[in-house]
């Protein structure tokens, strides 16, 4: 009995410890220009703001999608764009299999724009570099 409860006290803090790494590793990857919201917190924002959200739909795993991190989001120019012109937020598919299900993701990364009642504007489907994120990006904002 009190073997049990040793294993089920140190189990439950293995597993406290491994949700708060994955929280603090989630909110350490954001990069700038992205916020820390919901989906639909992040459509309310949009609405509210009448801007779009842009959904960055990625995974850990995703080479394509590292490159993104670390050659366009990182970009000031972009940064501004996200800042100015959308409420981004980034998805992980393999947190969030139903919204990625929700919005027919069969590839990554994928940047899906959405208007304030969620309805799809536009995507951009695999890398690109900051001047062609910026160029593709800039017809689906206002």
């Amino acid at each position: 009995m009190t073997r049990s409860l040793i294993l089920s006290a140190a189990l439950l803090l293995v597993a406290t410890a491994c949700a708060a790494e994955k929280n603090d590793k989630a909110d350490a990857k954001a990069p700038a220009g992205f916020q820390k919201l919901t989906y639909d917190k992040a459509v309310e924002k949009a609405k509210a703001d009448k801007k779009v959200v842009m959904i960055d739909f990625y995974a850990d795993w995703c080479g394509p999608c590292k490159l993104m991190e670390q050659k366009t989001f990182s970009e000031d120019k972009v940064q501004k764009f996200l800042t100015d012109k959308t409420v981004a937020i980034r998805v992980d598919v393999d947190d969030n299999k139903k919204l990625a299900a929700q919005y027919k993701i069969d590839a990554i990364p994928c940047m899906v724009f959405v208007d304030g009642d969620g309805k799809e504007v536009g995507r951009i489907l695999g890398f690109r570099d900051a001047d062609k994120f910026l160029d593709g990006a800039g017809k689906f904002v206002k």
